[in-house]
């Protein structure tokens, strides 16, 4: 009674219960006095069996009543409200007459609330693995004794150009991926002193290409292995070392040519000016830069054309072929 389980007695042959416990009854939704006051035959006693589990409370009994040997099942039954309850049913052979057995007994007891909490904990682990499978980054697990990759959602076995995420877990170790042979011992030396860490890297994949990451990593000690997140950055470095080299470009055709250049920022503040400045300036660059136009002074111009000049700038317009002449230094 204390451990809310039911207890029963039938004899098959009369189809009829000969004893029925209080708990019995209540997960039945019944008292033991209805149920052993009537026949009740085996379709009886499957009328309330949800349709889905009939054939596997069907098997158990016949079982039973054939090799009494125990048995343990799990199925639904609808009580006379409506409502439906989950029941854990242990069964065996009781009393055996001309090799058949005759009578049998068991228990049950009600798991609705165990099943509820199961299905409820299936239905997050559902959400969860959904999520962890349908998100733009690698996420995974690997120990830290070897790099052997423990755990990975479908982003992380796509990475290293994997389409079977099983596969993926089962041939991995990490530490034979690293684009830097010496990389990886760098990063446990980090997480050792931090169990948090950020950091990028160049990983090579099964087919020999490499990719680099953005990832962060935690140091989880307590089962001695690394859980991380890695964002796939290739194609944001590709396109920055294509900027720097387009870059890089510009200020060698402007370096090599005759002509000097400058650039200003937003606020008409001289920001760049070409390495080729000219021989009689070029031991004034840095003075020049973080100015003005109007800061450097006045150059060889008439002053109409030097006021429209700085109209012009104040107004961010284009303008071409203007010309001044300038006094160094040396005169």
């Amino acid at each position: 009674d204390i451990a809310g389980i039911g207890h029963w007695i039938y004899d098959e042959i009369a189809c009829a219960y000969q004893y029925v416990s209080k708990q019995y009854a209540r997960i039945y939704g019944t008292t033991p006095e209805d149920l052993l006051s009537q026949l009740i035959s085996e379709d009886d006693d499957l009328k309330d069996v949800h349709e889905d589990d009939k054939e596997t409370v069907l098997a158990a009994y016949d079982k039973s009543r054939k090799d009494g040997q125990r048995y343990s099942i799990e199925f639904r039954v609808t009580h006379p409200d409506g409502s439906q309850r989950w029941i854990h049913e242990m069964g065996a052979g009781l009393e055996k007459e001309d090799g058949v057995w005759i009578k049998t007994i068991g228990t049950i007891q009600d798991i609705t609330d165990r099943k509820t909490k199961d299905q409820e904990l299936r239905d997050n682990e559902y959400r969860l693995r959904t999520i962890f499978n349908s998100t733009q980054v690698g996420i995974g697990r690997s120990r830290v004794s070897d790099g052997q990759v423990l755990e990975a959602n479908d982003k992380l076995a796509r990475m290293f150009g994997y389409d079977d995420t099983a596969e993926f877990i089962k041939k991995t170790v990490l530490s034979r991926h690293y684009a830097d042979p010496t990389a990886r011992e760098k990063l446990l030396e980090k997480f050792r002193q931090d169990i948090d860490h950020t950091y990028e890297c160049d990983f090579i994949t099964k087919d020999g290409g490499i990719f680099s990451v953005r990832a962060h990593g935690h140091f989880n000690k307590r089962h001695d292995c690394l859980d991380f997140i890695f964002s796939d950055i290739t194609e944001h470095n590709l396109a920055t070392k294509a900027l720097h080299e387009s870059e890089q470009r510009f200020k060698d055709f402007a370096d090599a040519a005759s002509d000097w250049y400058w650039e200003m920022g937003p606020d008409l503040r001289f920001s760049y000016f070409s390495e080729r400045l000219g021989k009689e300036m070029d031991h004034q660059k840095m003075g020049l830069l973080g100015k003005t136009r109007q800061e450097l002074g006045k150059p060889q111009i008439d002053d109409e054309k030097w006021t429209a000049h700085l109209d012009t700038m104040d107004s961010h317009n284009a303008f071409k072929d203007f010309e001044y002449g300038i006094t160094t230094d040396t005169g």
